[in-house]
């Protein structure tokens, strides 16, 4: 056994590698991104944070704790990492509310129209 395969282990690495995963899905959201980045190009940010990994160790680690929580399960032959989307806010409106309130803007709209 390597010293590096000791020092890069995975229970060393998962909380620096969920640190880089909340942010670069954080970035996505943010910009309104796809939520997936390639595995060559998350192996090669970890690295350039000083998180030595290899793909193989990133697909057993993104299956467990605290990873899990961010990433969405890695096949082992895909090169496709998949961030977990923002919850969506659920809003329980019964149809008619919904068929008023649209009414309402587009009437709203129509004097707004006539008044110019």
């Amino acid at each position: 056994m390597k010293i590096l395969e000791v020092v890069a282990s995975p229970l060393l690495d998962s909380s620096k590698l969920l640190q880089l995963a909340q942010f670069l899905r954080g970035r996505a959201l943010d910009t309104g991104a796809e939520l997936e980045i390639s595995k060559k190009a998350f192996i090669s940010r970890a690295q350039d944070y000083g998180i030595n990994i290899d793909a193989d160790q990133l697909v057993t680690l993104a299956d467990s704790e605290p990873l899990n929580a961010v990433l969405m399960p890695v096949a082992p032959n895909s090169d496709i990492i998949q961030f977990k989307g923002a919850e969506p806010e659920s809003v329980a409106m019964p149809v008619d509310n919904a068929q008023d309130i649209v009414a309402n803007a587009a009437k709203s709209a129509m004097k707004k129209d006539r008044s110019v």
